[in-house]
């Protein structure tokens, strides 16, 4: 609701589009949320358990590092995201 009004108020305040982001923590669970425009609509995206999928893909980096292969895979990325 609030990044609804949110979206809202920055139409009326003649600000440009673009997306606005919300958090919550519920126990042990973080969930963050995302508003923005499409088609004249307000539009949302919840990302659920972010704690969750990052430990899961540290995890995998890690075994995936610890094997010849996948160093070399790694490291080739690396520097092709720097040539960018």
């Amino acid at each position: 609701m609030y990044l609804c009004s949110a979206q809202h108020q920055r139409r009326a305040l003649g600000f440009e589009d673009g997306p606005l982001f919300g958090a919550t923590v519920i126990g042990s669970i973080l969930t963050m949320y995302i508003s923005t425009w499409s088609d004249g609509e307000v539009c949302y995206m919840f990302l659920c358990k972010v704690a969750d999928h990052s430990a899961n893909e540290v995890e995998n980096m890690i075994r995936k590092w610890e094997t010849q292969g996948g160093k070399e895979d790694i490291k080739q990325q690396n520097r092709d995201a720097i040539d960018l």
